[in-house]
């Protein structure tokens, strides 16, 4: 009673009224009995596939949208991250959630070239998704080759931080340096952003690093990544003054895997 047959040919809950609500909320009931406490909602803009041609895109994805929020605020409250939903249609369709993925997923396409593109993405698509929700980097494996970029990512993304992979191989010092003791995740004020210098560059192609920029309090993050696609080396600068909004006129700049600490006005490159 609570399904709609579309096109493919597939049965999904019913976006063409709030009829699609109930099954949402028959399913999530049985998730919060199994002490399930967050979902996260994959392939939202999926549905266009199948309502293409027979119902308006957006009144479609809209109603998809406010089905599974209704219910799923009723069972987990915000604890809910929207997944493949950075299209117009959903994104623009939010309702009591907002914490949305923010990249392709984690390792597609697989090695080190994903590793990047993943990164690069992540940071430049939070200047559209950071308009009108929380970014999520997606999840991520705290061992490997890249692990440690992941980790800094994270650590200035503003979003959620949680662990795909084996159990057994996770590197817990290593995620242990991105929350306190209690398991309180670290986060920045706001979502990382590219810097100005960098929006019409493409860290990929080009040998400079890929840099973001996020606020804590009176202070600034820049994180700097090696992005380029066929592995070579990067140079460049940070300057204080990359981080938009930062207020004064000396700075203590300290880069934390070097241990390095400098005193520098808002443009000298470092």
């Amino acid at each position: 009673a609570h399904l709609w047959q579309g096109n493919l040919p597939a049965l999904v809950p019913d976006p063409t009224s709030d009829r699609g609500a109930e099954f949402f909320r028959n399913y999530y009931k049985v998730l919060r009995a199994a002490d399930v406490d967050l979902v996260k909602v994959d392939f939202q803009n999926w549905t266009e596939s199948y309502v293409a041609g027979r119902v308006p895109l957006f009144q479609a994805l809209n109603q998809s949208v406010t089905n599974f929020h209704a219910a799923a605020f009723e069972a987990f409250g915000d604890r809910v991250i929207n997944c493949m939903s950075m299209g117009q249609n959903t994104l623009f369709s939010l309702r009591s959630t907002n914490v949305v993925r923010n990249s392709l997923d984690y390792l597609l396409p697989a090695g080190p070239i994903g590793h990047r593109r993943h990164m690069l993405n992540n940071i430049f698509n939070a200047l559209l998704v950071s308009q009108v929700a929380y970014p999520d980097f997606d999840m991520w494996e705290s061992y490997g080759p890249f692990a440690r970029a992941h980790s800094v990512l994270r650590a200035i993304s503003g979003g959620p931080i949680y662990l795909t992979g084996d159990v057994a191989k996770q590197n817990w010092p290593l995620m242990q340096r991105l929350m306190l003791a209690d398991g309180t995740i670290l986060r920045t004020d706001a979502p990382v952003l590219p810097t100005r210098d960098g929006l019409f560059v493409d860290a990929g192609q080009v040998p400079v690093p890929l840099k973001g920029y996020a606020r804590v309090g009176p202070t600034g993050i820049i994180g700097a990544f090696n992005a380029l696609e066929d592995g070579g080396a990067v140079n460049g600068v940070v300057r204080a003054r990359d981080v938009e909004g930062l207020k004064g006129e000396r700075f203590a700049v300290y880069e934390h895997f070097s241990q390095r600490l400098v005193v520098a006005d808002p443009n000298q490159a470092i």
